[in-house]
């Protein structure tokens, strides 16, 4: 196991969702992420474009608004050991904000073609994401 997978695996077992997950499982999930870097005001993802990963913000915290089109003021800010991004069984296509780091930012990338090993491999892990689909829905709501 290559040096950066492994670390990874730690820094995903840190975050809530990820905890209870067997070592081997971390790796299997860490050796499909991609890391990602960002300094504060740089763009992660633009409004509009599609939404096909998954982010852990393993550092750092983003904040996404409508910055193109009209419509709500909603604002979304979220930091370090979270989950968010395109979750399964989402109906998300396309990202309703610029979502932008606020301050140096690392993220773990995980494509959305790797969902379906993903939910067969760790089942356990298909609830748990829909929980952060569901918190996030409420919180938008609130």
């Amino acid at each position: 196991m290559e040096s950066s997978t492994a670390e990874l695996a730690l820094q995903l077992q840190a975050i809530t969702v990820f905890s209870d997950l067997a070592p081997e499982d971390l790796t299997w999930l860490a050796s499909r992420m991609e890391l990602a870097h960002y300094q504060p005001g740089d763009v992660v993802a633009a409004e509009g474009s599609p939404a096909d990963r998954l982010i852990v913000i393993l550092e750092g915290e983003l904040y996404g608004q409508r910055e193109h089109e009209v419509g709500d003021s909603r604002v979304y800010i979220t930091g370090t050991g979270r989950v968010t991004g395109m979750l399964p069984f989402s109906r998300l296509t396309h990202l309703p904000l610029t979502v932008r780091a606020t301050r140096a930012t690392t993220l773990a990338l995980l494509h959305v073609s790797h969902f379906p090993e993903m939910l067969e491999r760790l089942p356990a892990l298909g609830p748990k994401l829909v929980g952060v689909m569901a918190d996030r829905r409420g919180r938008d709501q609130a």
